[in-house]
């Protein structure tokens, strides 16, 4: 691919992305208006422990799939059967252990009863998203990135239409029930998603793969110690941080409960702060995901051709895209915050502070494409470590700080763990190019 249909495949990528985040913004706005506050903080009350099973859900496996595939296309059959194996049995595991806990996390970790049905909802959510995740990560590792871009807006598409469908019939319905729709809606969204890569790929997916599963049931025809290599060191990773960030509203409730403020008041607060300012400024994350699909394959091809110089041209000028991108958005934010709120929420509330933490985000922007490219060279376990110690450090952030700044503390110990992150990450992964710059001079 030249450089001009690089540049237009990259461009096509971020309109791609863009539109898909419109849809999901209008998802949230319409959602907000639909259900109200209240059931809103119930359903962003939940949000960390629907991140924490997506991640054991889903077990890294579309980064792990696409770099495999991207590797090995010529074992992409057996690849993706034994990803479809492992990953469908975890999920049952995950769905039976969820239904009988959710009223024990709901009562005594959660300190909210009302958020049972919610959590409930979301063992149907478990092997949908088990499901699509091998699925994505299969098309990118066959670089058809642009195929599970679409697939994203055809994922916001659905979810929009079904709020707006049976908005009507919630309405009515306690805010309990109405946090259980919002998880419902990430349901339909996972569905049709799925069914949209299987039905528009170029080539013929179901039954390329059809007569695979019947023979595959022969130990040789499986690849889980190569799968297992990358995943677990990647999951652990990304566990460590949904674990940090499923840890959060836990750590929030017990310390300000403390401090004598109210359950309600203490979910409406936290509400607002992550369910309105926190998503309004992860919001041009798109940008950097798309980037980020197209990152991952690419560079990891490139290692593999032993080709450093293209993999190091790719990583700096994703980076420095995602970067020079989140900058000028960053500036919106903080001459707009008001108006921006207003436009999108209908509220004003929490507009100080996205106008506080519009630029010190911009570091988050280039957090997805560093981490990948650590990946892309095999370096998880690096990720992992990285992980690790910004979690640590969040945890103490939250506990040391939570009684003074309240809510606020999610804030900086978000951004704190993220800057500590990308610091990790990206020496990693300068040391990993010195070190093929050496191989490639001996």
């Amino acid at each position: 691919m030249n450089k001009k249909n690089t540049s237009f495949y990259l461009l096509s990528l971020l309109v791609i992305g863009f539109f898909a985040k419109f849809i999901s913004l209008s998802n949230r706005i319409v959602l907000s208006r639909t259900i109200g506050i209240g059931a809103m903080s119930l359903f962003t009350l939940i949000n960390p422990l629907i991140v924490l099973l997506i991640t054991f859900s889903s077990l890294s496996l579309p980064t792990v799939v696409a770099t495999l595939i991207a590797k090995k296309p010529q074992e992409s059959k057996k690849i993706f059967i034994s990803a479809f194996t492992l990953i469908m049995s975890i999920a049952i595991i995950l769905m039976i252990l969820i239904f009988f806990l959710s009223e024990f996390i709901a009562s005594n970790m959660l300190h909210n009863k009302q958020s049972v049905e919610a959590i409930k909802a979301c063992c149907l959510l478990i092997p949908l998203v088990s499901l699509s995740s091998i699925i994505k990560g299969y098309f990118l590792g066959n670089s058809e990135v642009r195929l599970t871009s679409f697939s994203q807006i055809f994922e916001e598409g659905s979810r929009l239409i079904f709020i707006v469908v049976f908005s009507g019939f919630f309405m009515m319905q306690s805010d309990d029930k109405k946090a259980a729709f919002a998880v419902y809606s990430l349901c339909v969204g996972e569905i049709f998603q799925t069914t949209y890569l299987l039905l528009f790929a170029e080539e013929k997916f179901i039954g390329r793969y059809k007569k695979l599963f019947i023979d595959s049931f022969h130990r040789e025809n499986f690849a889980y110690k190569e799968i297992f290599s990358l995943s677990l060191p990647l999951t652990m990773s990304r566990a460590v941080g949904s674990l940090t960030y499923f840890l959060e509203p836990i750590i929030l409730m017990q310390m300000l409960l403390k401090s004598g403020l109210s359950s309600d008041e203490i979910t409406l607060n936290y509400g607002i702060l992550s369910g309105y300012v926190m998503p309004l400024l992860l919001l041009p994350g798109f940008f950097s995901l798309a980037l980020s699909n197209y990152l991952l394959p690419n560079m990891a091809k490139a290692i593999g051709n032993h080709n450093i110089k293209k993999a190091r041209t790719i990583f700096f000028k994703i980076t420095g895209s995602c970067l020079l991108i989140g900058t000028l958005i960053s500036l919106v934010y903080f001459i707009f915050p008001r108006e921006i709120m207003s436009l999108i929420y209908h509220t004003e509330v929490g507009s100080d502070l996205v106008r506080i933490l519009a630029f010190p985000f911009v570091i988050y922007y280039i957090e997805t494409p560093i981490s990948n490219a650590l990946h892309a060279f095999n370096l998880s376990k690096k990720a992992f470590k990285a992980t690790l110690f910004s979690s640590i450090l969040r945890i103490t952030i939250l506990i040391l700080f939570t009684t003074h700044f309240e809510v606020f503390t999610i804030a900086i110990a978000t951004l704190a763990s993220c800057y500590l992150d990308v610091l990790l990450n990206f020496i990693d992964v300068l040391r990993a190019f010195k070190r093929y710059d050496v191989k490639t001079i001996l």
